[in-house]
């Protein structure tokens, strides 16, 4: 169990956000089935040592893998070290439903959230924490939450809800909602989130960095001044992109689309392109004076190290992340023999290859490893 205690002042990514430099962050989705935890911590570990500013962890439609969505935030905010951003969507959340969703974010000490519209389920979804009986397929409850910016507002005439105690991102779609009445229209609901009380944007994917220019003159002439993370989709398997593409209606360019037409059966391939593209648009985005990287990594480490690694130089060196110390119950460190050493780190974030001390505190039966 993890014992770091709470800081009186909480670190917020809209203030992170904000300070000069080149950003990264990661987003994450949680298993299905909570005995793969270990997997998506490993992946975590891998990608803890580029130092992001931050990680974002997705949830179902409807808040169907919320418990699986707050174990995983718990742990890689408190267990890991990684300042971490819990999605949050309101379709299918009432009132008293988002209470009691904030209640646990924040008594859980979780103080950035991603607040979405979200999908209407497609199939039937648990009632979140209760237990309780599943509406049917598409069923949604009368009071609940149309459209992110209700809910974001929601959230923000709650007490302690203020920009000086909790940050609220929000996504925007550079070239349109799928479902929006026009991209003007689109970029006219997001800039009243902003207006709301958003604190920087979250770009949903795309391929053609003319997109994201467009998209944010749209911005600008709307006054929306918060910081905006590119979010980079990585092609790495073409059937699994071509389901991506179709849900998100986004441009394909030519380029792009021959090489997944081309490798549609040959991943190798297929990755080793994608890796290539992303440096590529990543790189020019930053030409034109980008510096918040938003990387879905589809819980996968290798290819966005790969990215990065092709850029290093590019996007300006990584701060050394200040020393930490975990705090390990003695049950749960002698559980480990010492050949499975390398997986508590990992499962604390740490690196057992990096110079570390450990104490063992007698009176407390705890270890404590600092790095």
């Amino acid at each position: 169990m993890m014992l770091n205690p709470q800081s009186d002042q909480p670190q917020l990514v809209g203030s992170i956000l904000r300070k000069p430099g080149t950003h990264l962050s990661f987003e994450f989705f949680p298993p299905k089935d909570l005995e793969n935890l270990s997997k998506i911590y490993d992946v975590a570990a891998e990608l803890k040592s580029l130092n992001p500013d931050f990680c974002s962890v997705t949830w179902g439609a409807g808040g169907s893998t919320i418990k699986n969505s707050l174990e995983v935030v718990k742990h890689l905010t408190h267990g890991m070290g990684i300042l971490t951003v819990a999605h949050f969507t309101g379709l299918g959340i009432t009132r008293d439903l988002a209470d009691e969703f904030m209640e646990r974010f924040i008594g859980s000490g979780i103080n950035n959230l991603l607040v979405l519209r979200g999908d209407r389920p497609h199939a039937a979804r648990e009632t979140a924490f209760q237990g309780g009986a599943a509406a049917p397929t598409g069923a949604l409850p009368r009071d609940s939450f149309k459209y992110a910016g209700d809910l974001l507002a929601y959230i923000r005439s709650k007490p302690h809800c203020g920009p000086d105690e909790l940050s609220l991102l929000v996504a925007g779609c550079p070239e349109g909602h799928p479902e929006a009445e026009s991209i003007e229209k689109d970029w006219d609901h997001l800039a009243n989130k902003v207006r709301q009380g958003a604190d920087g944007i979250v770009t949903q994917l795309f391929f053609d960095n003319g997109a994201f220019y467009r998209f944010k003159d749209g911005l600008k002439k709307r006054r929306v001044e918060v910081p905006i993370s590119v979010g980079v989709m990585l092609v790495t398997r073409a059937k699994m992109i071509q389901k991506i593409i179709e849900l998100s209606k986004c441009k394909v360019p030519a380029e792009l689309n021959a090489a997944i037409e081309r490798f549609v059966s040959d991943d190798a391939s297929m990755e080793a392109f994608g890796i290539d593209y992303a440096a590529r648009q990543v790189a020019e985005l930053h030409d034109q004076g980008v510096r918040h990287f938003h990387f879905y990594t589809l819980n996968q480490s290798g290819p966005t190290a790969a990215v990065l690694k092709q850029l290093k130089g590019r996007l300006g060196e990584r701060p050394t992340p200040a020393p930490r110390t975990v705090l390990i119950e003695y049950r749960e460190y002698m559980a480990y023999p010492d050949s499975k050493l390398t997986d508590l780190f990992k499962k604390y974030g740490l690196d057992p290859n990096r110079p570390h001390d450990i104490v063992h505190n007698h009176a407390l039966r705890r270890y404590e490893i600092t790095q």
